[in-house]
């Protein structure tokens, strides 16, 4: 009987022994449906034995067996993009083992390839009480902040990153979140401390570069451009930065070759046909920089400006050029004309919803827009007079209650509301000593 009982139990060992071999070999070979099936099959097993156990330390180990093959499963899960199934599987996982910070960290991130990042915020902090040295997991709640818009935040988060690592990208990303903020001196203190460490990060020089540009530093800009072009001479990004420095500093023919070269390099073609238009008619050649806006406006032709400076070509010419200018002018003009119709009902329609909330001047403003691109209702009228009285305007509100006797209708409930109104100012101004 002994002796029976013995092989037995050897084949069930060997039998969970296959058993274990086929799902790993099934997720070595990213056959993550057959790795869960046969996950299942393990974790039944080890449940129906887990719940005969009686002694404790044995059960515990039972316990935990279960909670790494549940990990497991939801990892094969989270690889097929099933992240719900994945959840409910890291729970499962959480109840039959216990806390620790890897499971709450891999629920957060379920949470947030789901693009639910309310949730996801939750479980990484719960995963950073658990573990809060972890650098992993700080950044990851980091770059989640900042995802967030949460800028402040994020900015805190990476000055506790940054007391246990110096990180080019935490620095990176603590400069954007300055800058998000418009606190341009704080971000440049950033990204100048990541591109000393990265002398060839060209994306962080573009921000550098942006924000003295901004400031009108365009000798700075030019001596930082120059200096990387010198270990990257061809680089698309750097270069046409080079040639805005250039352009600030009226540098027009030195800008000139620089966009040339910028766009043999591979630069943004519109804005470098652009840049030469402008360096051209910085200096009259107005014919040449009249080609070079072409160009431009075949890639853009939405682009106003475009039009306008080819008319301004033309109009440099006089003589038998006026009507070509006349012609981009008369374009140019159309581009920018609103549609009148559009215009009137998006203002009459802001200025009703003002008048639902009680913003009085607000009703005032958007009726006034709105008279200037159609004729307002006689309703209308009705609400910008009374819009006037409420704001104390009396002068302005009987004007406007003179023009709905012009146009309303005599005997209407709005009629009536209207003479009521007229009756009640001119008492308001008779006792004030005005009329």
């Amino acid at each position: 009987m002994r002796k029976r009982t013995m092989i037995f139990a050897a084949a069930l060992m060997a039998c969970l022994a296959a058993q274990a071999q086929s799902w790993r070999s099934a997720m070595e070979n990213y056959n993550y449906s057959q790795a869960i099936r046969l996950l299942d099959i393990r974790l039944d097993s080890l449940r129906a034995g887990l719940d005969t156990m009686e002694d404790s330390a044995a059960a515990a180990g039972e316990a935990r067996k279960i909670k790494e093959l549940l990990l497991h499963k939801a990892s094969c899960q989270k690889s097929l993009y099933k992240f719900n199934d994945a959840i409910t599987t890291l729970d499962d996982a959480l109840r039959t083992g216990g806390e620790d910070a890897a499971t709450f960290a891999s629920i957060a991130e379920c949470h947030r390839m789901q693009g639910n990042d309310a949730a996801a915020f939750i479980f990484y902090e719960n995963a950073i009480m658990m573990a809060p040295h972890n650098l992993f997991l700080r950044i990851q709640k980091m770059m989640l902040l900042y995802k967030m818009e949460q800028y402040a935040k994020c900015i805190r988060e990476g000055k506790g990153i940054l007391q246990m690592d110096t990180i080019p990208s935490i620095l990176i990303t603590m400069g954007n979140s300055f800058n998000k903020m418009n606190q341009g001196d704080s971000a440049l203190v950033y990204y100048s401390k990541a591109y000393r460490m990265n002398p060839y990060d060209f994306r962080t020089l573009e921000k550098i570069s942006n924000i003295y540009l901004g400031r009108g530093m365009h000798d700075t800009v030019l001596r930082l451009t120059e200096n990387y072009l010198e270990k990257d001479s061809t680089n698309s990004v750097i270069n046409p930065i080079k040639g805005l420095a250039q352009y600030g500093l009226k540098d027009y023919r030195g800008a000139f070759r620089t966009f040339q070269e910028s766009l043999a390099y591979g630069c943004d073609e519109l804005s470098g046909y652009w840049y030469l238009g402008l360096c051209e008619f910085m200096e009259e050649g107005y014919w040449e920089a009249a080609k070079w806006f072409k160009k431009a406006a075949e890639l853009d032709s939405a682009d106003v400006n475009l039009v306008y400076y080819q008319g301004v070509c033309f109009a440099r010419h006089p003589g038998r050029y006026q009507n070509r200018a006349e012609e981009f002018f008369t374009k140019a003009e159309a581009m920018i004309q609103p549609d009148s119709s559009m215009m009137y009902k998006i203002n009459s329609s802001r200025a009703e919803m003002y008048r639902g909330n009680e913003e009085y001047g607000k009703v005032v403003e958007n009726f006034l827009k709105a008279g200037k691109y159609g004729e307002l209702t006689p309703s209308q009228i009705a609400s910008l007079g009374f819009a006037y009285r409420l704001l104390g305007d009396y002068n302005n509100a009987l004007k406007q209650y003179e023009r709905y006797f012009e146009k309303g209708k005599r005997g209407s409930s709005t009629w009536k509301f209207v003479e009521e109104e007229t009756a009640f100012i001119k008492e308001e101004l008779f006792m004030a000593g005005e009329e």
